[in-house]
């Protein structure tokens, strides 16, 4: 049961079910309204359900497959192997709980990822020692362990995008927060560690629209300002208004600021946070690096005549 091969194929069982678990729930509100007359609705909340203990799955196996030998991996090899990435993805738990992390199931995945970043990281360290023990240094076994293995290590990358961007999905859904608020110009409010203050707004008509761009300053706790401008766009023909979001990116979330509308020197607004999103980001980018690593060419080696 030690094995990679079997680990690969519980990869591949757990992703069928996922497939599965979509489409149901793609087709079962079309063969409901074609059976019973009534027209049902699979909302995002069912998805979240059925497939979040899946990737949860996938991120621990991911973790665990990349220690284990094929064929067979043996009881002392496995304590071996597992005894430091155990320790760090349970060790992280207090220390997300401490820094403000306290839901449950957040907490659990964090774990999981914990674990399988740290077995990443271990077979990288061995394969380094490695390397060095053949005479190389330091700064040439960086990364000529990486590519001695092209397609191994690129996985690995691609790995690390993935646990990337489950940390963001992780933040972002679970401790997204949204908040109305009512700004008097040059009267400052305050959300949390976020001071904001509206300083008036510039107004643009054309003979098709009208644009309301809002001048907004933000202070966050360490007194760094910045401002942005969120806008409405009224369009004459259609009596439609359109919503330009401002965004600000933060290393650790994104501040969504959505204007709803401007009178009487009074602004509406609705601000939502979104912690840990850079990471999705991130994750992408690193993606495109692992695949280029996939992709890199085998230097040829020269052949005496």
């Amino acid at each position: 049961v030690f094995a990679r091969e079997s680990s690969f194929l519980f990869n591949n069982l757990l992703l069928v079910v996922a497939g599965v678990t979509v489409f149901w729930g793609t087709v079962f509100p079309l063969i409901n309204e074609a059976v019973m007359g009534t027209k049902m609705n699979v909302g995002p909340e069912f998805y979240n359900e059925v497939n979040g203990p899946i990737i949860y799955a996938l991120a621990g196996l991911a973790g665990v497959c990349v220690a284990l030998e094929w064929r067979r991996t043996g009881r002392s090899n496995l304590i071996s192997k597992f005894k430091y990435p155990l320790a760090a993805g349970v060790s992280s738990v207090p220390m997300l709980y401490l820094l403000g992390f306290t839901d449950g199931v957040s907490l659990l995945g964090f774990a999981l990822i914990a674990f399988a970043i740290a077995t990443h990281l271990q077979e990288y360290v061995l394969d380094l020692a490695a390397h060095k023990r053949k005479g190389f240094g330091i700064v040439p076994s960086l990364y000529g362990t990486i590519l001695a293995s092209r397609r191994r290590y690129g996985g690995y990358i691609v790995h690390l995008s993935m646990f990337l961007i489950l940390i963001g999905i992780i933040g972002s859904q679970l401790y997204a927060s949204s908040y109305p608020l009512t700004l008097k110009q040059d009267e400052p409010a305050q959300i949390g560690e976020y001071t904001f203050v509206f300083e008036g707004q510039i107004v643009e008509s054309s003979s098709d629209k009208i644009v309301r761009a809002l001048k907004l300053s933000v202070r966050d706790g360490a007194g760094s300002t910045r401002v942005l401008s969120p806008s409405l766009t009224d369009t004459r023909e259609s009596q439609l208004t359109t919503v330009q979001v401002a965004v600000l990116s933060l290393p650790l979330k994104d501040i969504y600021i959505i204007p709803q509308g401007v009178e009487d020197r009074v602004a509406s607004l609705r601000v939502s946070f979104f912690p840990l999103i850079g990471f999705i980001w991130s994750g992408g980018v690193i993606m495109i690096l692992g695949v280029t690593v996939c992709l890199l060419p085998k230097r040829r080696s020269s052949v005496e005549s």
